[in-house]
């Protein structure tokens, strides 16, 4: 008696991605034939951290608020590729490289108000990423103003006497560039 043995062929595929610059994919198939598709790509980050103190701006604009005082770190990297350049620019300035071995970069913008900074960075394949954020610059200390209605008094040691009759109003003017000013004013009192 004969036998028949029927082959079927089976085959199925294990795809492996690496997504660290670049990207393969390796299919393997049941009767151990390899085969190789590989696809490079490269791109390229940009970190950007602000420092204190900052505030980011509620509803999207601006981007953040801060004070000539707050850094900002610009650092980049470069998947599948080696990082060639990063640059920044403040408003319509000129762009200003940043040694890669300087890395991250600390930048403070001064003045008040309105300040967009622009960063770019390269890769040796000619990749180019940007990002721009929009930064409200406000240095101005907010002023505090109080005024107090009759029946008052001053102590000697000129803390003000008042009564439960007396009426008091207190707040904070606040000063800068307008839409820049940020800000608040803690106003501390005691009573007894």
């Amino acid at each position: 008696m004969k036998k028949s043995f029927l082959r079927k062929s089976l085959s199925f595929s294990i795809f492996l991605i690496v997504l660290s610059g670049g990207f393969s994919v390796t299919s393997l198939n049941v009767s151990n034939n390899i085969s190789y598709a590989n696809t490079s790509f490269s791109s390229v980050v940009i970190y950007k951290t602000v420092g204190n103190p900052n505030m980011t701006g509620l509803g999207g604009s601006p981007d953040w608020w801060a004070t000539s005082n707050t850094p900002i770190w610009i650092d980049a990297e470069a998947f599948g590729s080696n990082l060639s350049s990063v640059m920044y620019k403040v408003n319509s300035g000129s762009w200003v490289n940043i040694p890669l071995n300087e890395m991250p970069k600390d930048v403070y913008l001064s003045g008040n108000c309105v300040h967009d900074l622009y960063i770019k960075a390269s890769d040796d394949d000619g990749n180019t990423v940007y990002d721009n954020e929009t930064f409200y610059i406000d240095n101005m200390v907010p002023g505090a103003y109080y005024q107090i209605f009759d029946p008052w008094g001053l102590h000697p040691s000129g803390a003000f006497l008042i009564t439960e009759d007396s009426a008091y109003l207190w707040g904070a003017i606040e000063q800068g560039v307008s839409p820049c000013i940020v800000g608040y004013l803690d106003i501390y009192y005691n009573y007894w």
